[in-house]
């Protein structure tokens, strides 16, 4: 079975699998705008729970929720799967194929030998799609990489059921009803943006949104005091590598989400969003120098606390900056007083 699926690379793993999913449906949409429908852009840092034993670190929303919103926001629906047993989800998968149905799923960049060696760590949260299969070998468009791949039926089958958390329980969807992008989207586009902003400045909660950047800036400046260096290493590492390697992480999600606030700015005839793309895109280089700094440090293996003290008052800035600019934004909404914008 061979579906004619186009592939073409992406900077990030699910707003990619959703542009090529929705083009092979026949709606030529661009990667900022899908991730910007989708409300992607997020923060969490959850101290108390270790992932691999890392404390939880995460820079958009939950997984497959950018690609919901997205089908969603342009008027489609899209169906979504879990299965508890290993060989219903692979047969699942196969008659779908046989159906002529490109499917996504969530994996585990581990078993995906496909990939470059840096890539391959205990990470369960990697979208891509499955489009073909041919002698037991899966036929792969993974967004993240420039051609598509192969896989066997066996690495597939433990990339989708990997045990290491969170979970992907051989989680896939694919798109029922591909919605249009016709018509006025400034509704969808002020909804997707005022539930970012939401997310990043309104929780109480000091783990979510910009809270959480503010949190990790102040337990940065206690890391030597508390942890040996192999365990600083550990958690540095993970930040870098959640950041930089896995998606697009921090400064990349701010280059996208400013891409997608100047396309809305096209779309609805709004200068002020151009203007706010070019701020949110000074404070994704602050991420990247964020990001070199830290690995600064693991290089050096300098652990000095004035380091540490530098390093949070770079994401403390961050914090700030961000906070500042998610309220500015939020007050630009001109649907705020009609009611229409959901949370």
């Amino acid at each position: 079975m061979h579906i004619p699926f186009q592939h073409q690379q992406h900077a990030h793993c699910e707003s990619g699998v959703t542009v090529n999913l929705l083009r092979y449906e026949g709606i030529p949409i661009s990667e900022p705008m899908a991730f910007g429908l989708g409300s992607g852009l997020y923060f969490v840092h959850l101290p108390f729970i270790k992932v691999n034993g890392k404390p939880a670190i995460g820079y958009r929303q939950w997984f497959v929720s950018i690609f919901k919103k997205s089908i969603r926001r342009l008027g489609g629906s899209i169906a979504l799967k879990t299965f508890s047993r290993e060989q219903e989800g692979m047969a699942a998968l196969d008659k779908l194929l046989e159906q002529g149905k490109p499917v996504a799923v969530v994996t585990n960049v581990y078993y995906l030998d496909y990939l470059p060696e840096y890539f391959r760590f205990q990470f369960s949260g990697h979208n891509l799609v499955v489009y073909g299969k041919q002698d037991g070998q899966y036929m792969i468009s993974d967004p993240v990489i420039e051609e598509m791949s192969w896989i066997s039926a066996d690495q597939l089958r433990q990339a989708r059921f990997a045990q290491a958390t969170p979970r992907p329980k051989g989680k896939m969807y694919y798109i029922e009803n591909a919605g249009s992008l016709n018509g006025d989207l400034s509704l969808s586009i002020w909804q997707s943006i005022d539930q970012v902003c939401y997310n990043m400045t309104v929780p109480p909660m000091p783990w979510f949104g910009t809270n959480g950047i503010l949190l990790l800036a102040r337990k940065l400046r206690k890391y030597p005091k508390k942890y040996d260096t192999t365990t600083i290493n550990l958690y540095l590492s993970n930040i870098i590598q959640m950041q930089e390697v896995i998606g697009t992480g921090g400064a990349g999600f701010r280059f996208l989400y400013a891409a997608f606030l100047q396309e809305a700015g096209q779309l609805t005839n709004n200068p002020d969003l151009p203007r706010m793309a070019q701020k949110l895109t000074a404070i994704g280089d602050d991420w990247r120098n964020f990001a070199l700094a830290a690995g600064k440090i693991m290089k050096g293996r300098n652990m000095a606390s004035d380091r540490f003290d530098k390093l949070g008052d770079l994401l403390q800035h961050v914090g700030v900056q961000e906070k500042s600019f998610f309220k500015e934004l939020r007050a630009l909404n001109p649907y705020k007083r009609t009611g229409k914008v959901a949370k």
